[in-house]
């Protein structure tokens, strides 16, 4: 007569529940993969040279309408977004000077070409910028509601991301943040909320 031993009978419940988790494995949802949808619809940062033409004033530095408000944009622009210096072009630099300087700009942010082919009375300026290239979205050619992978769709997250491209300030801001600067989002709420109360924006001090 054969002695069972035993150990038979807990080493075959083990093997049963190690089959039975093997079974239940196999049955499960895979795990979605490519899920990161700054991965899938990446935002790219390219350089682009921004530049603007303008007529110098007969006398003084006021600019005329319509170049104001372009110039104005233009500053803006390369505040936001500007590398290095902007180059400047003219046959008549030191009235160029005077006029981008009373204008807005300082002079260690301009760099004056005085070699050009541009005509009198025309400044050329241009400067290097980031530029935000934004994933194109609308590819519906998948089916949305069938995924047996348990995948997102193809065009899962590309909306948020090409609306934070159009809308940066800085495309650089994607490769590396700005550090910290000015007053927190407190102190900024509240000089908004006087400001829009009529009162003053800045606290004062006197002795």
């Amino acid at each position: 007569m054969t002695k069972r031993s035993p150990l038979t009978a807990p080493v075959r419940s083990l093997a049963v529940l190690g089959l039975g988790a093997a079974l239940l494995t196999g049955c499960a949802e895979p795990k979605p993969e490519g899920y990161d949808y700054r991965e899938t619809h990446p935002i790219q940062v390219a350089r682009e040279r921004v530049t603007l033409s303008i007529e110098l004033p007969d006398e003084g530095t006021r600019l005329n309408t319509t170049d104001a408000g372009r110039f104005r944009a233009f500053l803006r622009d390369f505040a936001g977004r500007g590398q290095g210096q902007v180059t400047v072009e003219a046959q008549d630099l030191e009235a160029a000077y005077a006029v981008l300087t009373q204008n807005g700009f300082r002079e260690s942010e301009l760099t004056m070409i005085g070699e050009t082919t541009v005509a009198a009375p025309i400044v050329v300026l241009s400067f290097t910028a980031a530029k935000a290239v934004a994933p194109e979205c609308g590819d519906w050619s998948g089916n949305a509601t069938f995924t047996p992978g348990n995948k997102p769709h193809g065009n899962y997250g590309c909306a948020t991301q090409r609306n934070k491209a159009l809308m940066a300030a800085d495309p650089d801001d994607f490769l590396r943040a700005k550090p910290m600067s000015g007053g927190g989002a407190a102190s900024s709420d509240a000089a908004i909320g006087k400001y829009s109360a009529g009162g003053a924006s800045t606290t004062t001090t006197g002795k």
